[in-house]
């Protein structure tokens, strides 16, 4: 798509040759340095620059040179191009701020601007998204008991009810996008109560010991079965069955199903992202 105009970010920043984002201490912090890959830049603050320079100047390249026409902005928050750049120029900010932290700029969108963020996930480079996805999948592999607190969780039920709740142009892929709301929003509680649950696993008999020692571990064995039924009874069937798992009666089969749930809010979280990049 066409651009339909140019701007010069100065006018943002100040009246002098190079934009300014924000400040390190005292020393000015300037676009210059991210467009030759940080070079100019000797403070380790911005080590982070040879990977994230696309990140940093997603703004910068919208703005410059991908302008597009404000009818494609649908959601009404977004009334003109004067909005979409005022928008735009908040979250090169905040890149800066949150020491392009993606996760922290992807949660300030949906949470404050929500009709900022797909305009900016449609509109970034391929490079740029590709580096999104893989930090919000590296999420993913945080240690379960952590899960309700993380920021994986956080981001993807942001993600899950912006694109349940708000108002977007009707489609097959929508309506696929939109069905696993129930996964995403049950899914927390499944885990809490997998990571949470004390299974009794049975005793295994070995050969040769005395017959007391093998009526005892049988008595066990069967007070493990018993303990295992009422953890049956505890889990709430319906939620697992909404997320798509089957009850687990052991430790074993409780951890799997963790590994195996979180996998699939991984591939969520991607739908969600590929979705809102081209929704067709």
């Amino acid at each position: 798509m066409q651009p339909v105009e140019t701007h010069d970010l100065s006018v943002y920043y100040g009246h002098g040759k190079t934009p300014r984002l924000g400040y390190d201490g005292d020393r000015p912090f300037d676009v210059a340095s991210h467009f030759d890959g940080g070079k100019n830049v000797d403070s380790p603050t911005f080590d982070y620059l040879t990977e994230y320079t696309s990140v940093t100047i997603i703004v910068i390249t919208i703005m410059n040179n991908q302008i597009l026409p404000d009818e494609l902005f649908s959601n009404v928050r977004l009334t003109s191009l004067a909005a979409v750049e005022e928008s735009l120029v908040r979250v090169e900010a905040l890149v800066y701020v949150n020491h392009h932290r993606l996760d922290a700029l992807v949660l300030e969108l949906l949470q404050t601007n929500q009709s900022a963020f797909p305009a900016v996930i449609s509109c970034v480079q391929d490079d740029t998204f590709e580096i999104l996805q893989r930090h919000i999948s590296s999420l993913f592999s945080a240690e379960p008991q952590q899960f309700a607190s993380s920021t994986a969780h956080r981001l993807l039920t942001n993600l899950s009810r912006f694109l349940h709740f708000v108002d977007l142009p009707h489609s097959a892929s929508l309506d696929l996008i939109r069905s696993k709301y129930p996964v995403v929003d049950n899914a927390t509680l499944v885990i809490e109560s997998l990571v949470t649950t004390d299974f009794c696993e049975d005793v295994p008999v070995s050969q040769g010991r005395a017959d007391f020692a093998a009526l005892r571990a049988t008595r066990t064995k069967q007070k493990g079965k018993s303990h295992n039924r009422k953890v049956s009874m505890v889990l709430d069937p319906k939620l697992f069955k909404i997320v798509g798992l089957e009850l687990p009666l052991s430790r074993v089969e409780a951890d799997n199903a963790i590994l195996q749930l979180l996998g699939e809010l991984k591939m969520i979280s991607d739908h969600y992202l590929v979705y809102l990049r081209n929704p067709c």
